[in-house]
């Protein structure tokens, strides 16, 4: 058994080699089936992908957080439209 504790309103990330497990264990906490996670925790899984470029791990993690953020004010604006303005 492997214990986590993770502080509220931290970030952490997950680095290791391939086949450790991280997308396993990520995608367990998004989806909630790991006893004792709280749900009210955002979990994002970045699917691993070689964009080819001289970027770290840790600019590749930003920008696709900067990227899903972008999105969810996209998302927001179209549903304002569909709403009507308040």
């Amino acid at each position: 058994d492997s214990h986590l504790f993770f502080e509220a309103g931290r970030c952490y990330g997950l680095v290791a080699t391939n086949g450790a497990g991280k997308s396993t264990l990520i995608r367990a906490m998004r989806d909630g089936i790991i006893p004792g996670y709280p749900h009210n925790c955002r979990t994002f899984l970045i699917e691993q992908e070689d964009a080819g470029d001289e970027r770290t791990a840790l600019e590749v993690a930003m920008s696709a957080d900067e990227e899903v953020a972008a999105e969810r004010r996209k998302e927001l604006l179209l549903l304002r439209g569909v709403e009507g303005p308040e």
